[in-house]
């Protein structure tokens, strides 16, 4: 779990961080982010994104916004295939869980992501 004192206030990582996400046999880079195939999310100080939108930013949404944009940025800079989308999305409820989020606010972030997708940007 990110501790506060690893980014500045508006989601600029003050150094470098680790996160292991259920995403293998892949190497992706591009700005900031590398994906190593065993499965680490490796990012660099500086790297910069908005937290959970419309959540609560809890250390645990802190945290699994972090992975679940720094993916998704690798899917629109085509590093990863997008049919990886819905993958990255199941990804970001894992690390909900992991960081204790109550079940009923995990699924309510979980489905405006899909929303959002599925409707409203359904080319991302």
């Amino acid at each position: 779990m990110p501790r506060f004192d690893l980014y500045e206030d508006g989601g600029i990582l003050t150094r470098r961080f680790f996160i292991s996400v259920n995403i293998t046999d892949r190497f992706a880079v591009y700005e900031g982010a590398m994906l190593h195939p065993r499965g680490e999310l490796e990012l660099s100080p500086g790297y910069v994104w908005d937290f959970g939108s419309g959540a609560i930013d809890t250390p645990a949404v802190v945290l699994a916004s972090l992975a679940h944009d720094a993916l998704i940025n690798l899917i629109s800079a085509g590093k990863l295939p997008a049919s990886l989308r819905k993958k990255v999305d199941k990804e970001y409820l894992r690390l909900l869980k992991l960081g204790g989020v109550p079940w009923y606010r995990r699924y309510w972030q979980y489905y405006a992501i899909r929303g959002y997708v599925r409707f409203i940007k359904p080319w991302a």
